[in-house]
Parts: structure tokens; sequence; C-alpha cells
């Protein structure tokens, strides 16, 4: 499955941010890179692939279609969350449940038009939103920006 969206990998586990264009998520990978420093990677800034492993994990894997920075790796790491960013005057986030996460992802997710094929699409976004952990980032461009969303997904304190 296809999302729109960019994605990194952080001590080997993958985080995408996603939101509609324009909003900031190649700005808010940046800052983690600029601020966390070679712990970071871009997998892929525009269109990251997710495949759905037997045992329930997730892994994310870089696509060649990568956004007009041109930020993607042949590489690929276990998802462990999903951030929804909306630009906002203070740092905050909040946890989203799956009822409400699935709809917010179904708006940046490359459903298939053949009904067959949606539907299987359709699934894997169930089964992605019951496994992920999904957040709602509101934020400035700051390294308490990054803080803020770095501590939430990662569960680590940051330094």
């Amino acid at each position: 499955m296809m999302l729109h969206g960019a994605c990194i990998s952080y001590k080997n586990r993958a985080y995408l941010f996603t939101a509609p264009s324009g909003t900031g998520k190649s700005t808010h990978i940046g800052l983690w890179q600029r601020y966390l420093g070679d712990n970071v990677t871009i997998i892929n800034g525009d269109k990251p692939i997710f495949y759905i492993r037997e045992s329930g994990s997730v892994r994310a894997f870089g696509t060649p279609w990568c956004g007009k920075e041109g930020w993607n790796r042949n590489e690929s790491a276990n998802l462990a969350g999903i951030c929804f960013i909306k630009r906002g005057t203070e740092n905050r986030i909040f946890r989203v449940e799956p009822d409400k996460s699935a709809s917010l992802l179904l708006r940046q997710m490359f459903l298939p038009k053949e009904p067959a094929a949606a539907a299987l699409t359709l699934g894997l976004l169930d089964r992605i939103v019951s496994a992920i952990p999904i957040y709602l980032l509101e934020c400035d461009i700051s390294e308490d920006a990054v803080r803020t969303s770095f501590e939430a997904l990662t569960g680590e304190k940051y330094k």
C-alpha cells in the first residue's frame, strides 16, 4: 500500500509524517535530521510503500516516487508510528483512535480503481490503524516541534 507522506528511520524504526501537500512534512523531517543528526535517515520524502507481514508488523519501504526534494533510499524499517501534521502556533501532539485515524489516512492513500484491489487496500488500511500508533501533531518549525513529536513517537526523552 502506498501513502502520501515523508517517512524517516530512527534507530531502525520507521515513522511516517503525513499531511496535505504544502503543510510541512519535508520541513518537519528536515528538522529531525537537523536536531537528531546521523541517527535519522529519510526512507522516502513523498510516497513510501508499506507491507504488512503475516505477523502483523508493518514494514516501510523507499520508492523512486520521492517528491521534489528527491529524498529516497533503497531501504526499509518496521513502521513504529504515523503522525499527521497540522500547522499550529504551539507544539502539541494527540493520540488519534483507530476509528478516527482511518478517515484521515484514507485521504493520504492511493486507492486502486479496480474494486477488488481497492477492497484489499482498504483491508490493509484497517490492519495498519489497528497495529500502529497514530498521532496528530500541531506544530511550528522549531526544535520544540521535534521534541514534541520525537517523545510521543519514540517513547524516548529528547536530549
